[in-house]
């Protein structure tokens, strides 16, 4: 839907429960889809919505995503996951570096990826396709696990002479 079309669903479906700072922040978290900002709108975190507060990913599409993700390959979920972490800093590249994963088994995951429906083809970067998708992934991944991947994108980054912003984000 377009922003206008979202905008417009979220208004008839929260009534004047909601103020229209949350209701964009919370249409613009939902990319669009009609089902994510449905789902978003009937969870009462989603309710309570202020410009600076992260959106929790509704249960019914953690569920779906869980699902959906389960059925990858363990490449396949580990490059997702390298995604999920690097966030808007998944070139290939650093997907390569945090992954641990040789260039062509790279590329074999992130078709496999973008197959199931996780990745657009046409972006350059191998960022998972829409926000609440990429938090429901990143949920997905153990404590231990999404430490030691922090810890190689820092160190990716730094090698790579990467911001010092995007650095930060995973010391």
């Amino acid at each position: 839907l377009t922003s206008i079309e979202c905008q417009a669903l979220a208004e008839h479906v929260s009534g004047p429960s909601m103020s229209r700072e949350a209701i964009a922040h919370v249409v613009k978290f939902s990319g669009g889809n009609p089902y994510y900002l449905l789902e978003l709108l009937r969870t009462s975190s989603a309710l309570r919505l202020t410009l600076e507060s992260q959106v929790e990913v509704p249960p019914t599409v953690r569920r779906l995503v869980q699902d959906r993700w389960s059925r990858l390959s363990r490449t396949a979920r580990r490059m997702s996951a390298a995604s999920a972490v690097l966030n808007s800093d998944a070139t290939e590249e650093l997907v390569a570096a945090v992954s641990g994963l040789k260039r062509a088994t790279l590329l074999a995951a992130t078709e496999e990826v973008i197959d199931h429906g996780f990745m657009d083809s046409s972006n350059p970067r191998l960022l998972l396709r829409h926000e609440l998708l990429r938090e429901a992934v990143y949920g997905e991944i153990g404590g231990k696990v999404r430490t030691l991947l922090h810890a190689r994108a820092a160190r990716a980054l730094r090698l790579r002479r990467g911001s010092s912003a995007a650095i930060a984000e995973h010391a």
